[in-house]
């Protein structure tokens, strides 16, 4: 039951919920149709060619559907699937969304200026940019693999529900004021801190700083890849730009590529069980 049909319409809706068999997935013909909600069924396939102003299919197994043709859809509920992508960036009047319990790795939502509400919690997301959604007023983020949430959209005030609980890799969180009281109702992991620029996050891990003897990158400069020899287990690698700018985070791996990267000198951090090691890198 999704917001956007809390209220009867005089369009067409064409309701099929609660694990009806007779539900059709090609709505090509339905040329009037503007509400659908196909919820809790067996669906693997949904062809949507209506112009939709409101879609629930949540509880079905879809793993892919397009929406690019549904620029008036204002609501989707696309909850409880097997969705590892979803392409927004057609649905410029999206206000609500409810995508969790997907398999969503990353969601752009920088076309989406008009979202009110957001749900994506028990998803695979590492990365949050909701700096383009300036009327964003209800955010459910947690249960995800996040390591970056941005949310300095000029508009924390008005965002009443926010949750991002169950990150346990989310470091900082980028908000507009880190000192506003409105942040105290906000549900965040201990290990999160409120942060209003990257130079403010890259400085809680400072009193951690270590010079571990046995630590060498190599080669540096390097072309392709490079690798780091320490004495205790890395835990993660972080690559900035001279400005600070995070470009590359990766986890345990022998090697590390830098083949998208242009040539230049980088700051590399490593954490590793005994704290931070932070070196430089060129790119040759």
């Amino acid at each position: 039951f999704f917001f956007f049909f809390k209220q009867k319409t005089a369009y067409e809706i064409y309701q099929c919920d609660w694990s009806s068999d007779v539900c059709s997935s090609d709505l090509s013909t339905n040329t009037s149709l503007t509400s659908l909600n196909c919820g809790s069924n067996r669906l693997t396939s949904l062809d949507v060619s209506a112009n939709l102003t409101g879609l629930d299919c949540s509880g079905n197994q879809l793993i892919s559907f397009d929406l690019t043709q549904n620029t008036s859809l204002t609501g989707l509920g696309c909850g409880s699937n097997q969705l590892t992508s979803l392409d927004l960036t057609q649905n410029t009047s999206l206000t609500g969304l409810s995508c969790d319990f997907n398999q969503l790795t990353i969601i752009d939502l920088t076309q989406n200026t008009s979202l009110t509400y957001l749900g994506c919690s028990n998803n695979q997301l590492t990365s949050l940019d909701l700096t383009q959604n300036t009327s964003l007023t209800d955010l459910w983020c947690d249960n995800n693999q996040l390591t970056n949430l941005n949310v300095r959209n000029g508009n924390n005030t008005n965002l009443i529900d926010f949750f991002a609980e169950n990150n346990p890799n989310l470091t900082c969180i980028f908000v507009d004021d880190k000192n506003a009281s409105y942040l105290s109702n906000w549900t965040i992991d201990p290990n999160s801190t409120f942060v209003e620029t990257q130079a403010e996050c890259d400085a809680l891990d400072v009193y951690d700083i270590i010079q571990d003897s046995d630590f060498l990158i190599y080669p540096n400069p390097a072309k392709e890849k490079f690798s780091i020899k320490t004495s205790s287990e890395i835990e993660n690698v972080k690559i900035y730009d001279i400005f600070g700018k995070l470009l590359n985070v990766y986890k345990k791996h022998g090697t590390y590529s830098v083949s998208d990267l242009a040539k230049g000198i980088y700051l590399i951090r490593i954490k590793n069980k005994t704290g931070i090691q932070i070196s430089k890198l060129i790119v040759d």
